[in-house]
């Protein structure tokens, strides 16, 4: 039971916590070295005063420390262990150097000294006199790629779909959907965390949060047994801003764009001793015209008949978002935190479907139209404690975390379904209806994961987690005619889980070796009220992954890594009671569904300098019960019906390309391409069932400084036509174009943004079988135009606080000095 678990998950975390403080009274002291050197200018052989030092470990691209340079140019990092690094040292106005190789290894290179490093001025950054540095566009670990998203001025004033639109391997259809190389089995992370928000609700989510609170977004193409098995494609991790700056800062946010679109947002920091508050509020509203069409040749019909649909409507958004973090030092390594993060989003839907049958010459037979006039509030709200113990960063941690998230969704929508004379005049068959939805969610877990090293070169990580998932809902359908009824759809989903895994990590400098295992145990439970049906699985699952890596140089690495993953069904994939929105169009779920699981391969090189990265990565995934919608249609009553099917398999094959390029502060470019071939099976549900399918997508993001101040980017989009089972849908596009003007000592900007620069975001599709062919279109009109106001306060004189207290040795932890140098 759930209460059983808890106090086991407790319990191993308490002994894990005493295991670890007991290791560091009982362990001998490490071996540590020194790393010093001076930084000059080349031009004046005078001292670069706050230069930036970092040291990065060779193996994995990982920072470990850094420090700045003192009135004389000097440096001197202690503490670090045994190892290859290489070393990069910057500062604003010269040109970034990299130290390749650094070796530290007992006995005789404890004490390396690095010379005399001579910096060379940019002369195009001469005039930039403020000291500051950012992060990298773009980082690559050993499992993952980091987008840093901070200067993505094609998002700036937008909200967090718009942020994801412009990362590569990321897709992001006109009906909000995410997918990951073309895959949409893919887990949303906020903050490392899987969010319980899925599907539409998860889209609403992403469409308020605004853009300016996410700091990054890494790519996890093929997770290890550490995450959450969910997600076929992979995990995308959202990142949202906090601990920037030291005392007080933040920033303001306010925009306006056409379509009656408005934002505004805010964040607000204080750190000061022993505590640390982050807060960020978002505001969003605007309206979103919405245009489909649906022709259908009826084929079970002789002569053929024809339907056509002509849908129009205006879809209004809104949503508050708040994020606060609060967090207190216990000591110098221990730290205790809570988090909430609170969503109202709502809006309203004015749209009207007009319904034509046509006969064999295509000619009008009868018509009617279909008017919605609708309200939809959610509110959410994700409580989480959380207790951190970091001896040594991404070495020696200990995190426990128990978290609370609750959702609720209401829906009331009026219909009324008027008949019309061939002429388009109403007639008096009038029919109204009324459908009001109401559904709850609430999610109870606890997670605590535990890493050390065991030596030099082995470290072992482990953790536990164990989650209660339910979901109330509660459907009232009323229709008013001459023949009044009432339908109900009445449902509880429960999921239950708990999982276990560990992971063993070896660093041989050169060689890397990660091997983990995932065992889970879940346990679902459907029930479905209104029909008085229960319909329950059991399932125990093994999740293994396991990566090696192979840098022979600083500048190269090879990558092999395979895991795999699972994707379970939601709940209006299981609800076999059908919606009731369109009379000719339903969906009705499939309690029988059995999860997907996925076998999934990568290889991949990355070639990396201070000015260009390139990754190739080659890549297969399997996939057996496959779940995919499928659509049937009823002659007798010529309604679509779709639902949805576990087809035998799957298969994905694909190379993507990644490419960054970056010209000092004036140019910072990347380029994606992903080619990749899918085979689905269906063979178990229909003979003829299946697909063989080859598509590609690119995608381009530039940024262009034209002067001190003023920065120009433009991105784009494009994704190939691609077969489905029993059809084919369009290739679609997307450009944007941005301009940035920085202003008070860049402490203000004023943004102007083009989204859908050439209004080609727009969606096509056929379908066809032996009983009907279909062909359907939908546009959502992306084409605005934004502009952004964004203020920042406190961070300049934050900043030069903390260098000073770098110098002065009072903040001298790896964690700590991260934030300086790599822009936060």
């Amino acid at each position: 039971m759930w209460t059983r678990a808890a106090l086991w998950g407790l319990l191993l975390g308490a002994w894990l916590t005493g295991a670890a403080q007991a290791q560091d009274r009982t362990a001998g002291p490490p071996i540590l070295a020194r790393l010093s050197g001076q930084v000059l200018d080349a031009s004046t052989n005078k001292p670069v005063e706050t230069a930036t030092i970092a040291v990065w470990r060779s193996s994995d691209s990982t920072l470990v420390t850094g420090a700045v340079t003192d009135a004389q140019g000097r440096f001197a990092i202690e503490g670090l262990r045994p190892g290859r690094y290489y070393v990069t040292i910057s500062f604003v106005g010269y040109q970034r150097q990299v130290i390749s190789d650094v070796t530290l290894r007992p006995p005789a290179a404890l004490q390396v000294d690095l010379g005399v490093i001579r910096l060379t001025p940019d002369t195009a950054l001469l005039q930039e006199v403020q000291v500051t540095a950012e992060r990298e566009a773009v980082e690559i670990g050993i499992d993952r790629i980091v987008y840093n998203t901070r200067e993505q001025l094609v998002s700036v004033g937008g909200a967090a779909v718009d942020v994801l639109r412009n990362i590569p391997s990321v897709e992001i259809d006109v009906e909000g959907r995410i997918s990951l190389r073309g895959n949409q089995n893919v887990a949303i992370l906020i903050n490392g965390r899987p969010s319980a928000l899925q599907g539409e609700t998860l889209t609403r989510f992403l469409e308020g949060l605004p853009a300016d609170a996410i700091e990054r977004v890494e790519i996890i193409p093929n997770p290890s047994a550490k995450y959450e098995p969910d997600g076929m494609a992979g995990l995308i991790n959202i990142v949202l801003r906090q601990n920037q700056d030291l005392g007080l800062g933040g920033n303001l946010t306010l925009g306006a764009g056409t379509q009656d679109t408005y934002n505004a947002s805010g964040t607000l920091t204080y750190q000061r001793n022993r505590i640390n508050l982050t807060t960020n509020y978002g505001f969003r509203t605007g309206n979103r015209p919405v245009e489909g069409e649906r022709f259908r040749e009826n084929r079970y019909e002789d002569p053929l008949t024809y339907l056509e649909q002509l849908d129009r409507g205006t879809f209004n958004r809104y949503a508050h978002n708040l994020n606060a973090t609060l967090e207190y030092s216990l000591n110098r390594i221990s730290t205790l935190g809570a988090s909430a993060l609170l969503s109202f989003r709502g809006g309203s839907q004015d749209s009207r479907a007009l319904y034509q049958n046509l006969d064999a010459s295509q000619n009008l037979l009868s018509q009617y139209e279909r008017r919605v006039d609708g309200r939809r509030n959610d509110f959410n709200m994700d409580y989480r404690l959380f207790f951190r113990r970091v001896v040594d960063p991404s070495k020696h941690e200990l995190n426990a975390e128990l978290r609370f998230e609750r959702e609720r969704d209401d829906e009331l929508e009026h219909y009324v379904q008027q008949a019309l004379s061939l002429e388009g005049d109403p007639t008096q068959l009038l029919q109204r209806e009324r459908n009001e939805q109401d559904e709850r969610e609430s999610t109870l877990s606890l997670q605590i994961d535990y890493m050390r090293p065991l030596s030099d070169r082995l470290r072992l990580e482990a953790g536990y987690k164990g989650s209660l998932n339910q979901n109330d809902y509660a459907q009232s359908y009323e229709i008013f005619s001459n023949n009044p009824r009432r339908l109900a759809n009445n449902f509880r989903y429960t999921l239950e889980q708990h999982a276990a895994y560990g992971i063993v990590n070896y660093d041989a400098g050169v060689f890397g070796v990660q091997l983990g295992l995932r065992a889970e145990q879940a346990r679902t439970e459907f029930v479905q009220k209104t029909l008085g049906e229960t319909y329950q699985k059991d399932y125990f699952s093994l999740f293994p992954s396991v990566f090696l890596s192979f840098r022979p140089v600083q500048t190269h690495q090879f990558r092999l890594s395979y895991s795999k993953r699972i994707n379970r069904p939601n709940t209006w994939q299981l609800n076999p009671l059908s919606d009731y929105d369109d009379p000719l169009f339903r969906r009705q779920g499939n309690p029988y569904l059995d999860p997907e699981y996925t076998h999934a391969f990568e290889l991949s090189y990355s070639w990396i300098s201070p000015a260009l990265t390139l990754t190739l990565t080659p890549y297969y995934r399997y996939t057996v019960d496959v779940i995919r919608w499928y659509e049937t249609l009823d002659p007798s009553s010529g309604v679509s019906i779709v639902t949805f099917k576990n087809l035998a398999s799957r298969d994905d094959w694909g190379v993507e390309t990644v490419g960054t390029f970056r010209l000092g502060n004036r140019l910072n470019a990347f380029a994606s391409l992903n080619v990749f071939r899918v085979t689905t099976d269906g063979s178990n549900v229909d003979t003829d069932l299946g697909s063989d399918a080859i598509g590609w997508s690119t995608r381009l993001n530039t940024t262009m400084t034209l002067m001190p101040g003023l920065a120009l980017q433009f991105s784009y989009f494009y994704s190939s036509p691609l077969d489905v089972e029993r059809g084919r849908i369009s290739g679609r596009s997307m450009a944007d174009l941005a301009l940035r003007q920085q202003f008070l000592n860049n402490q203000a900007s004023l943004s102007v943004r083009i989204s859908d620069l050439f209004n080609t975001m727009r969606f096509e599709g056929v379908r066809e079988d032996a009983l009907f062919y279909q062909r359907f279109t939908r546009s959502w009109n992306a084409q605005q135009v934004f502009l952004t106001f964004t203020y920042n306060f406190g961070h300049q004189g934050n900043r030069r606080s903390q260098r000073r207290q770098m110098e002065n040795g009072e903040n001298n932890r790896p964690e700590d000095i991260e934030g300086v140098f790599m822009g936060q």
